[in-house]
C-alpha cells in the first residue's frame, strides 16, 4: 500500500464515491494508483479518462500491442507496479512465457512479428534516447 494518505472505499463520499463506484462496476477493484489520487477526485477522473482512452480507445494498435509497449517501457523505467499491472494484462494476449518474461525484464524478446519488433524498438528509442 502507498504511504500517501488515501481515502478507502468505505469512507468515500460525493465525487470520489461516484468515481470508486464506477471503477468497481467496470473493473471490479480499486487499484493503488487510483487510491493514491483519492484526495482529488477531479484528478482521479481525469486519470481514468486518459487511461481508458490510451488502453481501450480507437487506435491503430491492438490491445496486446499496447500492453506489450507498456510492459517493456515500465520495465525500462523500473516501475515494478506498472510491470506487474501491464504484464498481467499482456499474459492474456501473449501466450509465450519466455517472451513475457523478456518484456517484463525490459528486453526485446526473440521471434516476435516484425511489426511488434518495430513497435518495441521505437518505444524503447523514445524512452531511452528521446532527443535522437
Amino acid at each position: 500500500m502507498t504511504w500517501i494518505k488515501t481515502i478507502p472505499e468505505d469512507k468515500a463520499t460525493g465525487d470520489l464515491k461516484r468515481a470508486y463506484e464506477e471503477v468497481l462496476r467496470t473493473r471490479g477493484k480499486i487499484s493503488n494508483i487510483m487510491r493514491a489520487q483519492s484526495l482529488n477526485p477531479t484528478v482521479l477522473n481525469s486519470f481514468l479518462e486518459l487511461y481508458v482512452s490510451l488502453v481501450f480507445g480507437k487506435s491503430g494498435l491492438s490491445r496486446g500491442e499496447r500492453e506489450t509497449i507498456a510492459t517493456i517501457i515500465s520495465a525500462q523505467n523500473r516501475c515494478d507496479y506498472c510491470v506487474m499491472h501491464h504484464g498481467e494484462a499482456l499474459r492474456f494476449y501473449l501466450k509465450n512465457g519466455d517472451q513475457l518474461k523478456d518484456l517484463k525484464q525490459g528486453r526485446q524478446p526473440e521471434n516476435v512479428p516484425t511489426r511488434t519488433k518495430a513497435l518495441i524498438d521505437y518505444a524503447l528509442e523514445l524512452t531511452l534516447e528521446p532527443g535522437r
